[in-house]
C-alpha cells in the first residue's frame, strides 16, 4: 500500500491528467500475472480506478444524495480516488483563471482555423466556411478563449424555437490542450451568458455522430436521432450514378418547392405527426422544432426542398449548399435529410436532389444522407453502383439531444 501512497501522490502533486493513471493501472494488472506478491497492491489500483469512474457518473447525475461513506470499497481506495478527483478539479479550475474569453471577430478567423484539425470530422471540418456567415447571424453568438493571447477553442450558440432554445454548435479545442477543462470552461462561460443576456431560453440541444456514454445521458435527454449514408465520388461521375439509379425508379415522380410551399408543407399536420422524426425539423446538424419562428433560420440556409408529392408527402428531403471542406484541395460537401418512412419514396427525392446539382459540381463529392434508421438499409442498397460512386462511411448515426438550462 505504501507503494500505491506514493504513485499517487506523485500524481497528485504533478497534477497530470486522469489518462496516464490509467494506463498505468492497465499495465499494472496486466503484469500481476507474472508477479503474485503485487496481487494486493494491483487490488488497490483497480478499487481506485473504479471509484473514480463511480465519482465522475454521480457528478455527471449531480447526485446530491449520494455519500461516500455508501460506496462499497476500501478506504484506501476510496481517499485516493477522492484526492485523484480533487486534484482534476483543481487544475480544470486553474486552467479556466487562465483563459481570457470574449465574442469573436472577422480578425480572429486565422487563429480559429488554426485551432481546427485538419483530420476532424473525416476532413469534413465546416469551420471555414461556416465563421464568417455565423458571425453575421441573428440571433448566434460566437465565443473563443484565449490562453496567453493564443486562441484555444470556439463555441457557438444559436438561438432558436422563438428565443426559447439554445442550438449550441461548433466546439473546437485547439489539439495540444484537449483533456484540460478548457471545453467545459468555455461552454460555462458561454451558458451564463445566456443566462444573463437572455434569460428567456429554457433548454440547449445539440447534435452528436457518437453515441451518447451513460454520464452524458444522465445530463441530456435523446431527442431524436437519424441514421446516415455516407458517399464519394469525382463530380464527373455525378451524372451517371444520377442516371443509373434512376434506372430503378419506377413510377416515382417528384416535385421541387418554392420556399413558401415548404415552410407550409413542413408546418402541417402530416409532416409533424407522421414524417419528422420526434416532431424535430432537422437541417444539417441543426435540430428545431415545426414553429413559424423557425422558418427564417431555414431560409438563411439557402436549401433545396424537394418532396414525392405536394399533397401529404410520403417523402420530404432538404439539401444543403454545397461547401469546400479540408479532405483534398478541390472538396465539396453537402447534407442532405430526407423524412420518411418509406425506403422508395426517400430514394426517389434522394436521386432528384443529386439531379438537382448536377450543373454546377466540380472537384471531389462528398455528401451525407440522413434518414430514418429503418430506411437506411433500403439506401444503402439502392446505392450500390456502377458508375464509380463508393460509400465514405459505413453505418452511423447523429443523434440530438436537450437538457433543460
Amino acid at each position: 500500500m505504501a507503494a500505491c501512497g506514493l504513485v499517487l501522490c506523485r500524481f497528485v502533486s504533478s497534477l497530470v491528467t486522469l489518462h496516464p493513471l490509467m494506463s498505468r493501472l492497465k499495465s499494472t494488472s496486466a503484469s500481476s500475472h507474472n508477479h503474485g506478491a503485487s496481487g494486493s497492491r494491483v487490488l488497490r489500483y483497480h478499487h481506485v480506478l473504479v471509484e473514480i469512474r463511480k465519482r465522475g457518473q454521480m457528478d455527471a447525475n449531480n447526485d446530491a444524495g449520494a455519500t461516500w461513506g455508501s460506496l462499497n470499497c476500501t478506504d484506501g481506495a476510496r481517499d485516493c480516488a477522492v484526492k485523484i478527483h480533487d486534484a482534476l478539479t483543481v487544475r480544470s479550475t486553474r486552467m479556466s483563471a487562465a483563459l481570457e474569453f470574449s465574442l469573436a471577430q472577422e480578425q480572429d478567423f486565422q487563429q480559429v482555423l488554426n485551432i481546427c484539425s485538419s483530420d476532424a470530422f473525416d476532413g469534413l471540418d465546416y469551420m471555414a466556411a461556416a465563421f464568417h456567415r455565423w458571425l453575421q447571424e441573428p440571433g448566434r453568438v460566437v465565443f473563443i478563449a484565449r490562453k496567453d493571447n493564443r486562441v484555444v477553442a470556439l463555441e457557438s450558440a444559436l438561438l432558436i424555437d422563438g428565443g426559447q432554445t439554445a442550438v449550441f454548435q461548433g466546439l473546437r479545442v485547439v489539439p495540444d490542450l484537449r483533456g484540460h477543462g478548457i471545453a467545459d470552461a468555455l461552454q460555462k462561460h458561454v451558458t451564463d451568458y445566456i443566462h444573463q443576456h437572455y434569460p428567456q431560453v429554457s433548454a440547449v440541444r445539440l447534435s452528436r455522430a457518437v453515441q451518447p456514454s451513460p454520464q452524458t445521458l444522465a445530463k441530456y435527454r435523446l431527442v431524436a436521432k437519424e441514421a446516415v449514408v455516407s458517399l464519394r465520388c469525382e463530380a464527373v461521375h455525378l451524372q451517371a450514378f444520377v442516371a443509373e439509379l434512376g434506372s430503378r425508379l419506377h413510377g416515382h415522380d417528384t416535385v421541387t418547392l418554392s420556399q413558401q410551399q415548404a415552410e407550409t408543407l413542413i408546418l402541417s399536420d402530416h409532416v409533424v405527426f407522421s414524417l419528422l422524426p420526434s416532431k424535430t425539423i432537422i437541417n444539417d446538424w441543426e435540430p428545431l422544432k415545426p414553429m413559424e419562428a423557425n422558418m427564417e433560420v431555414l431560409r438563411r440556409r439557402r436549401l433545396t426542398w424537394i418532396v414525392d408529392r405536394e399533397l401529404e408527402p410520403s417523402a420530404i428531403s432538404l439539401c444543403t449548399t454545397p461547401y469546400p471542406v479540408p479532405y483534398r484541395h478541390d472538396a465539396l460537401h453537402f447534407n442532405i435529410n430526407i423524412f420518411s418512412h418509406s425506403v422508395s419514396s426517400a430514394c426517389a427525392v434522394f436521386v432528384a436532389q443529386l439531379e438537382s446539382l448536377l450543373p454546377r459540381l466540380q472537384g471531389l463529392l462528398i455528401f451525407h444522407t440522413f434518414v430514418h434508421p429503418e430506411v437506411w438499409s433500403g439506401l444503402r442498397q439502392f446505392c450500390q453502383n456502377n458508375a464509380g460512386v463508393s460509400f465514405f462511411k459505413d453505418y452511423w448515426e447523429e443523434v440530438i439531444l436537450e437538457r433543460d438550462l
